[in-house]
């Protein structure tokens, strides 16, 4: 006697499928790209402060020693975009959708720690 109902389809998720996979992929990268949109911006705004003579430290209320040069803010930018496209490109060829979320998300990990990184130290 067969309990089982021949309706129901036992098979992988729907996300591990090619079309769906390629949504889950994008959808895990995007916040990373909308932080070097961001970054980009902001080194936008740190320049058309220097530029017009504005003083960025007052009008923010911060100290001297936490401006962060345009320049700076353009390679953390440019990098975070190439560490994203790198990581896109080695994952093209990984054996399961389940390899790429979990280093995407091993990856914002890192990156959360490494804004530590610039801190200024305690006073």
């Amino acid at each position: 006697m067969n309990m089982a109902d021949d309706s129901v389809v036992y098979g992988p998720p729907a996300w591990t499928l090619d079309h769906d996979a390629l949504e889950v992929i994008w959808t895990v990268f995007r916040p990373g790209y909308l932080v070097a949109i961001f970054v980009l911006g902001w080194a936008m705004n740190v320049a058309v402060f220097g530029q017009f003579k504005v003083d960025y430290c007052t009008v923010l209320g911060i100290a001297k020693d936490e401006v962060v040069s345009p320049g700076r803010l353009i390679v953390v930018a440019l990098s975070l975009l190439m560490a994203f496209g790198a990581c896109r490109f080695a994952l093209l060829d990984a054996p399961s959708v389940l390899a790429i979320l979990w280093s995407m998300l091993a990856a914002y990990a890192i990156g959360l720690f490494g804004l530590f990184i610039h801190l200024p130290s305690a006073l």
